[in-house]
């Protein structure tokens, strides 16, 4: 798949633009009501060795999350971060789909030893098999990289993109996931595409097929 993006015969099954929420839409697992959960579903609190995650929801002291203009800014520190696992129908492990189309705007940090991610894992929890749509990290201020992790093959990493200016607004990265391809679109990058594990996976913002 090339040049521009077509949803043709998709419907929207999952979004979030956070104008309309409050504090009251995220909260730990086990919260009813909320869209999205600030601990992972599969139960690891140590964001892969890299610091604990603090799941404190927001409009309580010591949280990493705020909503503000519009926006869900989350904040870091060296000894934590943040993490959302999508909650919409308020069931332990949240949305989970097999292939469509999976995006986010976001802005990304351009401070140094920070990491920004979008990735999707199976819906029975761990990975392998993994699709990072995108992984920004801060030491690189410019540059993101598009990343399949599969539990029958090595790493796969698309590439490295430098873009000048990626810290200082919001973008877009998507994922288009059939049962042969995942086309990937990106800052700078129109497509680039892989392999399809066939794997269930959970994530964010979602169209599929009718």
């Amino acid at each position: 798949m090339s040049g521009s993006l077509s949803l043709s015969g998709y419907h929207l099954t999952f979004d979030d633009e956070f104008a309309d929420d409050t504090n009251a839409d995220i909260g730990k697992p086990g919260t009813s009501g909320t869209k999205w959960e600030t601990e992972p579903f599969y139960g690891d609190t140590s964001n892969g060795g890299q610091g604990t995650i603090n799941p404190t929801p927001p409009g309580q002291p010591g949280s990493l999350y705020s909503l503000q203009n519009g926006s869900l800014v989350m904040s870091m520190n060296p000894q934590q971060a943040p993490y959302l696992d999508t909650n919409p129908n308020g069931v332990q492990g949240g949305l989970s789909q097999q292939y469509g189309y999976f995006e986010i705007r976001a802005q990304l940090t351009g401070t140094s030893g920070y990491n920004a991610d979008f990735w999707m894992i199976p819906s029975s929890g761990g990975a392998p098999p993994e699709i990072d749509v995108f992984e920004h990290n801060g030491y690189i201020a410019g540059d993101y990289e598009m990343t399949y992790h599969s539990s029958s093959a090595p790493v796969r990493n698309l590439d490295l993109y430098e873009v000048p200016g990626i810290t200082t607004g919001f973008h877009d990265f998507g994922v288009m996931w059939t049962p042969d391809t995942w086309p990937c679109r990106g800052v700078g990058r129109n497509w680039c595409s892989g392999i399809s594990s066939g794997a269930r996976l959970s994530l964010q913002a979602a169209r599929s097929m009718h």
